[in-house]
């Protein structure tokens, strides 16, 4: 008998199909040529530095995540910090997307499976928050739909969204939304950003797709600091900005002659497996605020954190992001704090660290800041948001 699982991907494989068929019978409407600037980040990950020590950051607060009954939130895919909200998805445990106010108190999930109008088949693929009227937006890729809820959690509507499959995508400032879609019909003209209205019309494509860059998408290829949507591609050394349906600006890093050669990336499009050797191999994440920048990138098969205070210039580039015992799962660069994910198993896993490492465990805690030892000390089980404030 066939799983109901294996009956889905059956019904998305054939909806790709007919789609790409549709798509290449369609008129492509056209890409928008934005003459953006191009401002050049200088990495070199072969220079690590000292982590962020408690000399670099103190700690505004500490935000216990309140969860009732026998729930469990391990892991943050996605995190996002809007009017004193805070918004995970947790994609592949609980398969729902978390809502809290700014005090830890639980609000309302999202990510119902089941057939009705307002559920998702195996829960939400993405999601974003609409600053100005704060409605959440969680695309189910298995459906091809928007569902959209209100900021109290109600389901308001659902929209299909025509033509294209995305991967990920961003809501704009000005309500469109940027899908990163990887479009490989043959016999047209390829792109991989499309914008959207707020009714799901498409509006223009921002960026052709270049030959190099056809790779299978990843999730969650954009991030959004002071009103301005960063992308990210696939195995790339770049990010793109986007504001008013306009690419306005693209950030190179150089990472001094480390990142990963053209024949590697081809090599790992043709599936051959490249060893990583000392290669730089993707960005994962960038944020900027008006005195920081924060990007995470693969170097080595390690991720590297690299921060970077614009006033002083001061970099901290390291794998290990803070020292001591304080390792949070996700960030968000918001102002001057960093904003920190702790899962529910954060404690336990120190308790276990303590009983195998014990002296090596002891030097670790004193280099912790003094708030983090008083979390560990309480043997808290809660997960919980950190707010850190970068000096």
């Amino acid at each position: 008998m066939l799983t109901l699982d294996f009956m889905w991907k059956m019904k998305y494989i054939s909806l790709l199909l007919a789609v790409f068929s549709l798509i290449s019978c369609q008129p492509n409407y056209n890409i928008k040529n934005s003459h953006y600037c191009v401002d050049t980040l200088s990495i070199q990950p072969q220079k690590m530095t000292e982590s962020l020590g408690v000399s670099d950051y103190s700690v505004d607060s500490i935000v216990r995540l309140k969860l009732s009954g026998n729930v469990f939130l391990s892991n943050a895919d996605k995190m996002i910090f809007l009017k004193n909200r805070i918004f995970i998805l947790d994609k592949f445990q609980s398969k729902k997307i978390w809502v809290f106010d700014g005090a830890g108190s639980f609000l309302y999930t999202i990510g119902e499976v089941g057939k009705s109008l307002s559920e998702f088949i195996e829960g939400p693929s993405d999601f974003d928050v609409d600053e100005s009227e704060g409605k959440l937006y969680a695309y189910d890729k298995w459906k091809g739909e928007m569902l959209i809820f209100s900021d109290k959690g109600k389901f308001l509507e659902n929209k299909k969204i025509e033509d294209i499959l995305p991967t990920s995508f961003a809501i704009e400032k000005n309500g469109n939304f940027v899908f990163s879609i990887k479009d490989m019909s043959m016999g047209r003209a390829n792109y991989e950003l499309s914008v959207y209205s707020p009714s799901m019309q498409p509006v223009c494509n921002l960026k052709a797709l270049k030959e190099e860059s056809l790779y299978l998408p990843a999730n969650y290829q954009f991030s959004k600091n002071n009103g301005h949507v960063y992308y990210i591609p696939i195995l790339s050394d770049s990010v793109f900005r986007i504001a008013n349906d306009t690419i306005d600006k693209l950030i190179w890093v150089d990472f001094d002659k480390q990142f990963i050669s053209a024949k590697d990336r081809s090599d790992l499009f043709t599936m051959k497996h490249p060893s990583n050797g000392n290669h730089v191999k993707q960005i994962n994440d960038y944020q900027e605020s008006d005195n920081w920048v924060y990007v995470s990138y693969v170097y080595k098969g390690i991720v590297y954190s690299y921060i970077k205070n614009k006033k002083s210039g001061k970099i901290i580039n390291t794998p290990v992001l803070i020292d001591g015992l304080f390792s949070p799962q996700r960030v968000i660069l918001h102002g001057d704090q960093l904003i920190c994910f702790l899962p529910d198993d954060f404690n336990s896993s120190l308790l276990y660290m303590r009983s195998k490492m014990k002296e090596a465990w002891k030097k670790q805690y004193a280099l912790t800041n003094i708030k983090i030892q008083h979390m560990i000390d309480s043997q808290m089980s809660n997960p919980a948001i950190v707010y850190l404030h970068l000096k």
